[in-house]
């Protein structure tokens, strides 16, 4: 009985060390992910900021493409008030060849526009 009880005893101590070794061994993997996910989160963060970066550089370069583009918009108003003042000047020339019984301005050397 004492050779029993011992034995016991020991496979018990023996089963109480193992399922400490056990519980030791998930305690370090978990210690071990939480390292993982919190350098993966950190990366995460400086990509994070790395992008912000980058959204913030092309959003400049979209207002500035904007502004260079509300530029090119009052140009092309201009050119096109300029070339119907052009058309109203042709098109008062040709009246007024006419009523002296001249040739047109474009029979005399100067270019005529194309129509609208």
């Amino acid at each position: 009985p004492k050779e029993v009880a011992g034995r016991s005893r020991a496979l018990s101590e023996a089963a109480t060390r193992a399922q400490l070794r056990a519980r030791e061994d998930r305690i370090a993997e978990g210690e071990r992910r939480v390292e993982a996910l919190q350098q993966a989160n950190r990366r995460l963060e400086d990509s994070a900021r790395e992008l912000s970066k980058l959204v913030a550089e092309r959003d400049s370069e979209l207002e500035r493409a904007l502004a260079r583009l509300d530029g090119v918009e009052e140009l092309v108003g201009e050119v096109l008030r300029l070339r119907g003042a052009l058309r109203a000047a042709q098109q008062e020339g040709r009246e007024a060849a006419r009523e002296r019984g001249g040739a047109p301005p474009a029979r005399r050397g100067l270019p005529a526009l194309p129509p609208p």
